[in-house]
């Protein structure tokens, strides 16, 4: 019996060999299956994937009436902080699980989105030769970019709102702050401040680091989409500043690409894989952007950036160098 045993041991010894000796644990940097199933197997989000993927969702509070008990959960994330009478905050392993399964109900689960390469799925390629506006089932207009008629964001970079606006805010994990270059950044003008309005029609004459669709009610009124979806070309620029750096350089509400250049703190790396999924505000509800990259820096450590930003507010963000 003891035999038997080993040579089960011994087996499944040799199928692990098999199967994972060529990773190296000391040098492997991310595995992305890891994370989903993580995720995904936290006690609410199979109930959150299945009402994302079967219902209409307008909002977190029409999710969390969907979901069935969450609302009974005293110390959950959405129920009320009675010294304070104001929310809790929102946990980061949900706001991580939401973050991932928007990208995956997106994006499909087709093999390219599990690869490094940054390509849309196949249906999608096709689509985007054929025409460059289709009709969701929901009556929504899809447009991709760029095309004649979406020349893309009007912006040169994401991720330095200071909320301003009431959507956006500053990427940071408390040490680094993540600024995703959208456009070429030898293109942005010296002079321009970064946290202004947009530089229109200036900005469009910059060449895209990334490509993707938005959802419109009205296809000739671009400027007020229903939500969107980015997908990096392969080496999006991607500039990490320390935060006080970055605070101090703010102070004056100006903020110029050449500044940033100047700072002491400056790592820029180019993201091959990078995905954001975006819903605007609509109807008072606050928007969501939700963004993962992954790539090298230029001093050739690897990075990964997470990030989840709600409304005004920086919900979870995470920045990793290896």
């Amino acid at each position: 019996m003891k035999a038997i045993t080993k040579n089960k041991q011994v087996r499944m010894i040799d199928k692990d060999i098999k199967m994972f000796g060529h990773i190296n644990p000391d040098t492997a940097f991310h595995f992305p299956m890891s994370d989903i199933m993580a995720s995904t197997s936290y006690k609410w989000s199979t109930l959150i994937l299945r009402n994302l993927g079967h219902h209409l969702i307008n909002g977190f509070n029409h999710l969390k009436k969907k979901v069935y008990g969450i609302l009974g959960q005293r110390d959950d994330f959405f129920t009320m902080n009675l010294s304070t009478g104001r929310p809790k905050p929102y946990s980061p392993t949900f706001i991580t699980a939401i973050a991932l399964v928007s990208l995956m109900l997106f994006s499909g689960c087709s093999k390219d989105e599990i690869t490094d390469a940054p390509v849309m799925s196949h249906d999608s390629e096709a689509q985007l030769k054929a025409s460059s506006m289709s009709t969701s089932s929901n009556g929504l207009i899809i447009q991709n970019f760029p095309s004649p008629d979406n020349p893309g964001p009007p912006l040169y970079a994401s991720g330095l709102s200071l909320g301003l606006t009431g959507f956006g805010a500053t990427r940071t994990d408390g040490e680094y702050v993540a600024i995703t270059l959208v456009r070429d950044p030898d293109c942005i003008p010296p002079d321009y401040n970064l946290l202004g309005a947009p530089n229109i029609p200036a900005v469009f004459g910059c060449e895209l680091t990334i490509k993707g669709k938005v959802w419109l009610r009205d296809p000739t009124d671009i400027s007020n989409p229903v939500k969107a979806m980015h997908f990096g070309l392969g080496a999006v620029p991607v500039y990490f500043v320390s935060l006080s750096d970055f605070e101090e350089a703010v102070e004056d509400f100006q903020l110029t690409i050449d500044e940033l250049h100047e700072l002491e703190s400056l790592l820029i790396g180019h993201a091959s894989y990078q995905r954001d999924v975006i819903q605007f505000q609509q109807n008072g509800r606050p928007g969501m952007h939700s963004i993962v990259s992954r790539g090298q820096l230029e001093d050739g450590r690897s990075f990964e950036h997470i990030g989840v930003v709600v409304g005004d507010r920086n919900v979870h963000t995470t920045i990793r160098f290896e």
